[in-house]
């Protein structure tokens, strides 16, 4: 039957585009002879002839013995249904709204095991310029050498800077405090015997701070502003008080 996949497009589902088309051709008709002509059984006839009262694409004529329904005309349905995408674009401002505020709603992500690890680790070079970090070489040790200089080399070419607070230890200081300013980075070092840090802190993205945990093998992802506005000023707190490229 032609024009089915139109009339769905008009929100009828297939059965209901069926008995429509049955019944703009009959003029008046009985369920019966609805059904008969649809190729539908009288009792789901019956139901879809309802539904189609209900969305004003058919009348129903009350008669003695029998009803009679009577569909519509197309113009009329057609119009029906631009009045009701008026209605919805009328009300668009306040459901935007709404989802404005669900989106600034807080959002909390959970990983697990050493591929989780590197997922939280590459969610921040989603986004352009600097991240700031407290970190911790136990991170190292979870995702290994190798995944890690590439890591590097990955935010090297998307343009992300960082800037990280970390403890004193030997591949710090070592390893990669020469490094710092081909790799983007700038670190200030923190005594690891008075501040043992055991996970890395990363504040990114605008609204974004991950948590991950080398020994437990975990990582969180927070999305809230609020929470990120504050660890940043609790980062370049920190960063004031320390002296620049302490390496000792």
């Amino acid at each position: 039957m032609e024009y089915i996949e139109q009339l769905t497009n008009l929100g009828l589902n297939e059965k209901e585009a069926k008995v429509y088309l049955a019944l703009l051709s009959m003029s008046k008709a009985t369920a019966y002879s609805i059904a008969l002509k649809s190729g539908l059984k009288k009792p789901t006839t019956y139901v879809i002839l309802e539904d189609l009262i209900k969305k004003g694409f058919v009348l129903k004529i009350p008669q003695e013995k029998k009803s009679l329904y009577l569909a519509k005309s197309p113009q009329e349905c057609v119009s029906l249904v631009q009045q009701k995408i008026n209605e919805a674009k009328e009300i668009l401002p306040e459901l935007m709204a709404i989802q404005k505020k669900e989106e600034e709603k807080t959002r909390v992500s959970y990983f697990q095991g050493v591929e989780g690890i590197k997922e939280v680790y590459n969610d921040t070079l989603k986004y352009p310029g600097e991240f700031l970090a407290f970190g911790s070489e136990d991170i190292l040790k979870a995702v290994g050498d190798e995944w890690m200089s590439q890591f590097i080399k990955n935010r090297v070419q998307k343009n992300v800077s960082v800037r990280a607070v970390v403890p004193a230890t030997r591949y710090f200081k070592e390893e990669l405090f020469e490094k710092d300013p081909k790799q983007l980075r700038t670190m200030k070092f923190i005594d690891p015997s008075e501040f043992p840090f055991s996970i890395e802190i990363d504040v990114y993205g605008g609204s974004k701070v991950s948590l991950i945990s080398g020994k437990e093998m975990m990582g969180t992802i927070i999305e809230s502003s609020e929470v990120h506005n504050t660890m940043k000023l609790i980062f370049e707190l920190l960063w004031k008080k320390l002296p620049e490229n302490n390496k000792e």
